[in-house]
């Protein structure tokens, strides 16, 4: 919802909400302003990725994401690595 919401299209995502989850339109927007708020609180946390043992032995390139601090993260200049799994 929150890309909707950057592209203008919330309106249409609530209504789509609405419709599948049989609920109005005013549920489904209160549903985003919690999930909005949500976001905001955890936004504000710093977080560090953990990578369980399992995941880095099945998918050893996910050491690059062990440890990551993601303020630090978000502050520096280098961006967060990418990986892919295939």
């Amino acid at each position: 919802m929150g890309l909707a919401h950057n592209h203008g299209e919330l309106c249409e995502t609530l209504a789509q909400l609405a419709r599948v989850d049989a609920i109005t339109e005013a549920e489904a927007n209160r549903m985003f302003e919690r999930a909005s708020e949500a976001w905001e609180r955890r936004s504000r946390k710093n977080w560090r990725v953990t990578v369980r043992p399992g995941l880095l032995k099945a998918y050893p390139q996910l050491c690059v994401l062990d440890g990551i601090d993601t303020r630090s993260a978000a502050l520096s200049n280098e961006a967060v690595p990418t990986i892919r799994l295939d």
